[in-house]
């Protein structure tokens, strides 16, 4: 639908950075501000491209990127490398930070084929790009306006089997920003479907009245901001909903216990 517009200076660069991902035939979707550029029309000026791919490739697209002059300048395992080339940065992801989505076969599958930089992609489903927006809700960054447009935009072309199986066990998290879409445009309230809404209320009233997690100390306050509910799970006692996700990733213990410092300029990270 849309290109973004980066800086000039960043346009060639990004270019490269496609085009040797494409000649090496690794597979990839494109995320970030490109993707929502792509679905909504909203411009912005950005100096990275966020490139999502499954953890197997990630080694092989990191050497792609090297061939066309990118250097590793940031690795958060497993699922970020950070390559740079002049100011413009390629974040090359398998997931997100807080370990609970990884990238599967279906991102690739599911891309939408388009143009950027006058080559060849595909853009993250826009299912996907909800879905991992929705965890995007810190101090430091907050993506909600950007999950609201989305939805504004792409209303009518939602595959919601897909997008309600994605949430699977975090219902109150998507009625919560279908909620907010409602509120932001209260004259597209009802372009929202009434059979997901109803799905998502019945869901979440179940888990209200069931007899909760197993561990009744969980704290899903993590998933959505590592910082603000740091304290939650460092003086108040309560469980990290990471830890679980950590052993399910095969991701050491001391790098469970650096992301429960307090280190405010890791926000972004």
């Amino acid at each position: 639908m849309h290109e973004i517009e980066p800086s000039q200076p960043h346009r060639m660069i990004f270019q490269a950075a496609l085009r040797g991902l494409n000649n090496a035939l690794v597979p990839y979707v494109v995320g970030g501000a490109h993707a929502v550029g792509h679905y909504t029309g909203l411009i912005r000026p950005v100096d990275d491209l966020d490139v999502l791919v499954e953890l197997a490739d990630a080694d092989r697209a990191q050497a792609a990127l090297e061939q066309v002059r990118f250097a590793v300048r940031q690795v958060e395992p497993p699922w970020l490398i950070q390559l740079s080339r002049g100011a413009a940065t390629v974040d090359l992801m398998a997931g997100t930070p807080n370990w609970l989505i990884a990238v599967d076969e279906q991102w690739i599958e599911r891309g939408e084929p388009a143009r950027l930089f006058n080559t060849p992609v595909r853009y993250v489903a826009v299912e996907e790009l909800i879905w991992t927006k929705a965890y995007v809700a810190g101090r430091g960054r907050y993506d909600g306006a950007d999950l609201v447009h989305l939805l504004h935009a792409t209303l009518d072309q939602i595959d919601w089997d897909h997008l309600l199986a994605r949430f699977v066990g975090h219902e109150p998290l998507l009625l919560a920003h279908l909620t907010l879409f409602s509120y932001v445009y209260p004259i597209q309230r009802r372009r929202l479907p009434g059979l997901v809404v109803r799905q998502l209320v019945e869901r979440v009233q179940a888990g209200l009245s069931g007899p909760g997690p197993a561990d009744g100390r969980i704290c899903q306050g993590t998933l959505l901001d590592r910082l603000s509910f740091n304290f939650d799970v460092t003086r108040a006692g309560f469980v990290d909903a990471r830890a679980q996700l950590a052993r399910q990733r095969g991701i050491a213990a001391q790098e469970m216990a650096r992301h429960q410092r307090w280190a405010p300029k890791a926000q972004g990270a």
